[in-house]
């Protein structure tokens, strides 16, 4: 038996998503992060999407260039991308992130979020 589920479009108050990636988890981001963010884009699921690279996974995207790449495309496709600029300043990468994410001291914009009218999804 298959469910069906059933999406109401129209309430702009519950379309607004954004992920926080935190970890140094290559695999987390290339099977999950990334499909559904390019996918979420592509058949227009949020209104706004934002994605917040906070910590480990900033050391991550800095040295590993498949992974820039897939946040330029996600960046390319219209899709907001955050970096920590204190983590991004303490582990000396600010500028390897600069071209694919505004560096931005994260804690102001994450607590709107959180107290906004966001998802959030945290990994």
């Amino acid at each position: 038996m298959m469910t069906k589920i059933l999406v109401v479009k129209g309430n702009n108050l519950m379309e607004k998503l954004v992920i926080i990636w935190t970890t140094n988890d290559k695999q987390t981001f290339n099977e999950v992060i990334f499909p559904y963010l390019y996918h979420s884009n592509e058949q227009n699921w949020w209104s706004d999407l934002t994605l917040i690279i906070w910590g480990a996974s900033e050391e991550l995207v800095a040295k590993t260039p498949q992974i820039k790449e897939k946040i330029k495309i996600l960046k390319d496709r219209g899709i907001k991308i955050l970096a920590c600029k204190w983590c991004a300043d303490n582990h000396s990468i600010t500028e390897k992130l600069s071209d694919i994410a505004d560096v931005v001291y994260v804690g102001k914009p994450i607590t709107d979020f959180l107290k906004g009218n966001y998802k959030v999804l945290t990994f």
